[in-house]
């Protein structure tokens, strides 16, 4: 089963990406915890639970929404996470990643994904997409966040108009 994922795994990338064959792709193993730590973020933001949001990141790291300022602290993040909950902008909402590319770089791994975020409390919608590019790092024999990035679609900027 391991050698049909990896084998299904390259063949993906492969297809998507063209020269993906020169990409280092992360064990099996690595692939699935870094699958459970995206969504497990995710399930954070979507139950407005900060400490545990907060929990998947290194020490040290940098986190772009892709609006607005980078931060490098908790303190940031927990208040960048407190004013948009406030505002309505990211509770009552399902966070949603596809598309999941991974890739080996030395000791980090990098991974892209698609993030759809669904309205699931007013009338069911797509209210935003986004690219998120990730990296990790091996930190005391788990994974850690160590940088975020956000490369929200345009479409974001006139729903926040709205």
């Amino acid at each position: 089963m391991k050698a049909f994922l990896k084998s299904a795994a390259f063949a993906g990338a492969l297809a998507i990406s063209g020269p993906a064959f020169a990409q280092e792709l992360p064990s099996t193993e690595d692939q699935l915890a870094i699958q459970a730590l995206i969504a497990g973020m995710n399930r954070a933001v979507d139950n407005v639970d900060n400490d545990a949001y907060l929990d998947f990141y290194a020490d040290e790291f940098v986190f772009d929404p892709g609006f607005g300022e980078q931060y490098t602290s908790r303190d940031g993040i927990r208040t960048f996470l407190e004013e948009n909950q406030a505002s309505g902008f990211i509770v009552g909402k399902r966070h949603v990643a596809t598309n999941l590319m991974m890739e080996q770089q030395g000791d980090r791994i990098v991974s892209t994904y698609y993030l759809t975020v669904l309205e699931r409390e007013q009338a069911p919608a797509v209210v935003s997409t986004a690219l998120i590019t990730d990296e990790f790092a091996d930190v005391g024999d788990e994974w850690k966040v160590v940088r975020h990035v956000t490369s929200v679609d345009p479409g974001i900027f006139t729903t926040m108009e709205q």
